[in-house]
């Protein structure tokens, strides 16, 4: 049997057997060849489903499924009968999941290359001695490190590297694009990815979730699809036309369907699980917007009679 020291918490598990190839003093190449693990996995994109490669490291298939790969990240918003296919697909020996494979290529297809968080990497050197890929920062739309909330660095290295895999510290890039979008908000996309990857969200019925905040609470007029087309120009005005064009999820104001308007509509369709996380930073901003709207009036209403006494 050979070993592997187990993935750190939230390593990509393409990083952890780059890892352990250094560490060995082996190629990736011929480490691969000495576990025989040369099928279902792309390893910087994180996927596989080798109970082999799982057992080399100490784990059992779905733990290293679920906190070492991104496919919880992409069956989050998929109907309870969907997700259970793709992972009973998934755990079946020598089967070929291509459905699980593309929906992962599908979700991170705005994601070029690898990125990485200067900071996580002084701070994994310090405790562990070596510096690694994280998949908080490998999700679509995050700009930001969820723990230290700066600016991403963006690596020249590609997600779909399949040659050597350099550690983060050892990998040079440039500053992401914040877009204008203000720290709170670009916290708030990564901590809600954070969520998602982590299988935090309990919500079933999103729709039904979505509509009831945006016509009960935060948009109040008597016709219901009035509320979903103002939330669609609202939307876009809230991330701005650049961030929304990276994502491929810009779309033209006179466009008759657009996502926003779908996602508050029952359906059987799924979306995107970045296109939830957006409407969801959407919706607890301007829910907390109005809240301190609330207080603001409520505060000078409190002052103006306070004067009249």
């Amino acid at each position: 049997m050979f070993n592997l020291s187990r993935p750190f918490c939230d390593e990509l598990v393409g990083s952890a057997l780059h890892r352990s190839a250094w560490q060995l003093g082996l190629s990736y190449k011929r480490l691969m060849k000495v576990l025989s693990s040369t099928y279902g996995l792309t390893p910087s994109v994180g996927i596989t489903q080798d109970k082999a490669l799982a057992k080399a490291f100490g784990m059992d298939l779905e733990e290293l499924i679920q906190y070492h790969t991104l496919l919880p990240f992409t069956v989050t918003f998929l109907n309870d009968i969907e997700k259970d296919q793709i992972l009973r697909d998934f755990l079946k020996p020598y089967n070929k999941p291509m459905h699980a494979f593309s929906i992962v290529k599908k979700t991170i297809k705005t994601m070029t290359w690898l990125h990485f968080c200067p900071m996580c990497n002084i701070e994994n050197l310090q405790r562990y001695g070596v510096a690694y890929w994280r998949r908080a920062h490998q999700l679509p739309g995050v700009l930001v490190c969820d723990i230290h909330g700066t600016l991403l660095y963006k690596s020249e290295v590609s997600i779909y590297e399949k040659g050597s895999l350099p550690p983060p510290d050892k990998a040079s890039g440039c500053l992401v694009s914040g877009f204008g979008l203000s720290a709170q908000i670009l916290q708030s996309i990564a901590s809600t990815s954070v969520s998602v990857l982590n299988n935090e969200l309990l919500i079933k019925k999103w729709p039904e979730h979505y509509s009831y905040f945006v016509i009960t609470s935060a948009y109040c007029f008597k016709n219901p699809a009035m509320s979903r087309r103002v939330i669609s120009v609202d939307l876009q005005s809230f991330y701005g036309e650049d961030y929304l064009q990276t994502l491929g999820l810009f779309f033209p104001l006179n466009q008759l369907h657009k996502w926003p308007t779908k996602m508050l509509l029952s359906s059987k369709k799924s979306f995107s699980p970045l296109k939830h996380i957006l409407m969801i930073v959407f919706l607890k901003t301007k829910m907390c917007q109005l809240r301190i709207d609330v207080e603001e009036r409520s505060l000078t209403a409190r002052r103006e009679i306070s004067k009249i006494k």
